[in-house]
């Protein structure tokens, strides 16, 4: 509203950065339940070095099945979201390789924040315009019959 140029930032990374702050991990895989049997999912690695906090996107933001996701190597890794609880048996192979759990970890204004600023300042992310910041839908396509009850 105040016309103060903006950044977009992923839902599933600023959980990523905040969860792993939290467990002190070095990496977190984040899956969140996309309804129709499938997961929204990203893989990130979160380090500290000279005080400086990093997060680097191993495999970005995707919208799978559990039972399709690729290999991952996970390392020191926490898993975060409500796709874990939902989908536990599909995903049980990736599970056992998590060294900590922040399933019900929420999205936090202060991860957003503290995550846009370290990408403004440390991975030269440029802002935008407030009319020129648009959404990233994963998801573009829904069921036939979720678009005839849309109509």
């Amino acid at each position: 509203g105040a016309g103060l140029p903006t950044l977009g930032v992923s839902t599933l990374a600023a959980q990523a950065w905040g969860a792993c702050k939290q467990a002190n991990a070095g990496q977190a895989l984040v899956m969140l339940d996309a309804r129709m049997d499938e997961v929204y999912w990203g893989h990130y690695a979160h380090s500290q070095t000279d005080d400086i906090e990093r997060l680097t996107t191993i495999h970005a933001d995707s919208l799978n099945r559990p039972e399709q996701l690729p290999a991952l190597k996970l390392e020191a890794c926490v898993a975060v979201g409500n796709g874990w609880a939902r989908y536990g048996e599909a995903l049980s192979t990736l599970s056992a390789q998590c060294s900590h759990q922040l399933l019900d970890y929420p999205l936090q204004a202060g991860d957003i924040a503290s995550l846009a600023a370290w990408q403004v300042t440390y991975d030269q992310a440029t802002l935008l315009e407030p009319e020129m910041l648009q959404p990233l839908y994963l998801r573009n396509q829904v069921t036939d019959q979720s678009k005839r009850r849309a109509q």
